[in-house]
This record gives C-alpha cells, structure tokens and sequence, in this order.
C-alpha cells in the first residue's frame, strides 16, 4: 500500500484560518472536504472484490438492515441499497455525502428510499442500533489516529448491532515496527488527492512525513493539495494527519475483546489466502452473539 494515499482524516488541526480562507466558514478541517476531492476518490476508489463478497454473504445470511460508517462516495453503500436493504451511511464529510446523493439520484426512487444518509464525526455521535450489519470496510481504520479510536469504532459497532447481528472488517495491516518506507521524513513527494475533474480542475497533492515512532507503529505527516482551475484561479489546503497502521494481532485481540464471535478471517476479499501475521491486508466476518 502507499502510505500516502488513504490518510486524510486522522489530523491534528493547524491552519485553521488558512482551511476556512479558502474552503468557506463551513469547512470540517477534514481534508476530504478540498473542493473536487470527492470527485477524485471517486475516481481511486474502484475496488469491486469486497463488495462481492458482502452482496454474497447479505444474501447468505437474510440480512435486510445495514450501518456503514466512513461511507464516503457510497462504492459499498449503493449496490448494498440495490440489493433491497435498507442501509444507513455516516460520513464525517459534507463534500462526500454530497457526492453521493447525486450518484444516488440516478437510481430508482425506491433504492433511494431505502438510503439514509448522516453527517457524524463517528467519534463523537452515538451511532444508530439495532443493525443486521455494521461495516468497516475501505481502510476506515486508517482514518483514524490512534489505538483508542480504532478500539472505539469496533465497540462502537457492537452496541449499533442486534443479537446475532455481523461486524464485516476490511483493510490493509502491518505487523511489528513501522515499515521503514513510511521513515523518510522531511521530504516532500506527491500524493493523493491527485486527478483530474470532469470540469478540468487539476488537483494535486502532496505529503511530508514530519516523525515517526516506529515501535508503536505512529506515522505523522503534513500534508497540502493543490487546486488549479481552467480559468488560472489557484487554491491551497494544508493541514497535519497522524496515522497508526493497525496489525492483524491487534484487528483480531480487538474484535474478540469487544465480545464478537470471529467466523471468517483472511487476508483480503480478493485472494482470500490464510490470514498470517505478515499477510498485509485482514478480513474479517464476526458475529455478536
């Protein structure tokens, strides 16, 4: 994975006078709110095999109620609302929950009314309960800056679930130290958000890793994107993230302690392969009792 991809939302808040300047005085201070952002993650964010696997196993298991935090353009949450179920999205991003109401309204009206959308920094507003399924699909947890939060996200999960309802975990994973390609601090490289718009603003990003603590595997940057539009107009964002890559040990220690029944763990929804320490990336499917 490249560490710089996925990594906007788990941020310290500097240059807050700068972010509203030149966003609006409604900016999050989250940098997936960068005008035209969410037309490029749109454009990153393709990945099909996941989905797969949870269209398969909703139809598997009758489920018919679906909570997806961190659900940005809607790529899980809008099959998942064709199939039938009704599904709720929380997404701390204004920017992307717009983007994907107007994906949603080329679908029928009736798939549209089985969506609920809310705006919710999912570390501070009680989640809604009593769900078939709560996914935390997309990398989410590197959305997140620290072993409290990420913890926090999976009881939160639990107690939005009924009896008998599925925790479904998907993401990349790093065992032991912190690998040392995320260790080059103080140079800058490009990063994403980085694309093209349809109305041709060029969007670029970039990333500073600023320190690193490799034992407990904590990665703290700087970042900034730019924004250049087709009449010469340019913009700027910057602001800081820190970022700790989960392990497997932890994914699992984490899902157990909480009270979950694991069922299915393995190393990503495209190959499947046995789910080892040093796999890379960890699935998991557990039930509460």
């Amino acid at each position: 994975m490249n560490k710089v991809l996925w990594c906007l939302g788990a941020f310290c808040y500097d240059g807050i006078s700068l972010l509203r300047a030149f966003f609006g005085g409604g900016f999050s201070l989250n940098g997936y709110e960068i005008n035209h952002l969410a037309e490029i993650y749109d454009q990153y964010e393709t990945e099909t095999h996941d989905v797969e696997y949870l269209l398969a196993k909703i139809k598997e298991s009758g489920i018919q109620n679906v909570l997806e935090p961190f659900c940005g353009t809607g790529r899980i949450l809008l099959p998942i609302a064709q199939t039938g179920c009704q599904i709720t999205g929380l997404d701390g991003s204004d920017g992307m929950l717009k983007f994907l109401e107007e994906k949603a309204r080329q679908l029928s009206e009736q798939t549209r009314s089985r969506i609920t959308l809310k705006l919710a920094d999912v570390l501070k507003t009680d989640w809604p309960g009593g769900y078939d399924l709560v996914i935390l699909g997309g990398n989410c947890f590197y959305e997140l800056a620290s072993v409290q939060e990420q913890r926090h996200v999976i009881r939160a999960a639990y107690q939005a679930l009924k009896p008998g309802g599925a925790l479904f975990t998907d993401g990349d994973c790093m065992d032991g130290l912190l690998d040392e390609s995320w260790c080059d601090i103080g140079v800058e490289g490009k990063a994403f958000p980085s694309g093209v718009c349809a109305h041709g603003v060029h969007l670029q990003g970039y990333c500073t890793t600023v320190a690193v603590d490799r034992e407990n595997r904590i990665w703290k940057a700087h970042r900034r994107a730019e924004l250049k539009y087709p009449d010469g107009r340019k913009e700027e964002a910057q602001w800081d993230v820190t970022v700790h890559p989960t392990s497997v040990t932890e994914m699992r220690t984490w899902i157990e302690g909480c009270g979950f029944e694991i069922r299915e763990a393995f190393a990503g929804t495209e190959t499947r392969g046995a789910l080892l320490p040093n796999s890379g990336r960890a699935t998991f499917w557990a039930v509460k009792p």
